[in-house]
């Protein structure tokens, strides 16, 4: 399923942290304007989970912000390694946005792990990496809970 969202106007006002008293402008959308949108499109429709801001990437051309979701203080992952969001500014433009919509709910079902000394061994094929827990979303009806290295 593919949404267009236009965003649009003749002004924005996207303030400095640091200009408290004075209202002045940056020339692109910051990180937090992104989140307040992709917020905007989420709220009430994704459960027990959160988005949050997962990483910030920049080139000669633009930034790109991502986010993922958050479900009782563990990341879930896409099992393809891909983002809930993603927003590409470019100038003064999103130039292209990507949302996965998905609805997740906590139970109370306990999820099995690898013991810890079985993942150690298998993280230290990851030199640099850091252990930690995740939930993995194949895109199914459930997550489970995992270790991965970061």
């Amino acid at each position: 399923m593919s949404m267009l969202i236009e965003v649009w106007g003749d002004y924005a006002c996207f303030s400095r942290p640091e200009m408290k008293s004075e209202r002045v402008s940056y020339d692109v959308m910051t990180p937090s304007a992104a989140r307040g949108l992709v917020g905007a499109l989420t709220q009430g429709r994704i459960g027990d989970a959160a988005l949050f801001l997962s990483g910030i990437a920049s080139d000669d051309d633009g930034v790109t912000v991502f986010f993922d979701y958050m479900a009782g203080g563990t990341p879930i992952r896409f099992a393809d390694g891909s983002h809930a969001a993603e927003v590409r500014i470019e100038g003064q433009s999103i130039t292209a946005f990507s949302l996965r919509l998905r609805r997740y709910t906590l139970t109370e079902r306990d999820s099995l792990l690898l013991p810890l000394a079985l993942s150690r061994a298998i993280a230290q094929r990851y030199p640099g990496c850091e252990l930690t827990v995740a939930y993995i979303d194949s895109y199914g009806d459930s997550v489970g809970a995992s270790w991965i290295a970061d």
